[in-house]
């Protein structure tokens, strides 16, 4: 198996989950460009689908790049999207936080329902 050192990275959000990582990288005294595709897990993790790579010679990184920007109807900024599972799982926890603030009586009258059916489950 090939070793590789990354020498820096930058990482694309979109969607709910999902990221594109555009990197150089180094191997054996020559340099290359990576694309990879991937997702989070649920826990957060970094796992990857696909990935494209190309010698970082030549021009083909400005070539690559002109042609993608000439290829994009997206003329508008980045839209800052959530990043992985675990900043959802955490927004929702500070949504459902802010609730019972909100409400604190409201978390009560559940619990107490919640304690009436496992009750009649019995």
């Amino acid at each position: 198996m090939v070793e590789y050192t990354t020498i820096k990275a930058e990482e694309i959000k979109y969607g709910t989950n999902n990221f594109i990582e555009v990197a150089r990288k180094e191997v054996n005294g020559n340099y290359f460009i990576s694309l990879s595709k991937g997702y989070f897990t649920p826990d957060g993790q970094r796992r990857y689908k696909r990935g494209l790579g190309f010698p970082d010679e030549g021009g083909i990184a400005k070539s690559l790049a002109d042609s993608v920007l000439k290829m994009s109807e997206d003329s508008g900024e980045p839209v800052e999207e959530i990043s992985s599972a675990k900043e959802i799982k955490e927004k929702a926890e500070k949504k459902e936080e802010k609730a019972k603030e909100e409400s604190p009586e409201t978390g009560k009258e559940t619990l107490e329902i919640e304690e009436e059916v496992l009750e009649e489950e019995d």
